[in-house]
């Protein structure tokens, strides 16, 4: 569990290195979709956020989310995203993108037909 954190901390500090100072920046929250998706992954992933917005969230384990992502274990990431992308449209909504929304909805089926 440590060294699978650590590195991806590690991945993590490589990208933030070259993580713009703006907190308008935004970025996709990005990772798989599977049964090890703990709910703090679950609710965020395909979602986007800025950078003030990620800063103000608690994963309940790991401080500094922006590096820790959803805390032990996690394999999510925040992908920054092109101020020309339409993804912008994203930003400060609580929607998805559309292609991880449909992904996430045939997720929850199978997780719900298997229970």
């Amino acid at each position: 569990t440590l060294y699978d954190t650590a590195v991806s901390i590690y991945g993590r500090q490589v990208e933030a290195v070259h993580a713009p100072e703006d907190d308008g920046t935004a970025y996709l929250y990005a990772g798989p979709l599977d049964q090890k998706t703990r709910p703090f992954c679950l609710e965020r992933v395909g979602r986007v956020f800025t950078r003030a917005e990620i800063d103000d969230m608690d994963n309940g384990q790991i401080s500094n989310v922006f590096l820790t992502g959803g805390g032990w274990n996690c394999r999510h990431r925040f992908v920054e995203i092109s101020r020309f992308s339409e993804l912008q449209e994203l930003k400060g909504t609580n929607r998805r993108v559309p292609e991880i929304d449909e992904q996430l909805r045939r997720f929850k089926a199978r997780r719900k037909k298997a229970a």
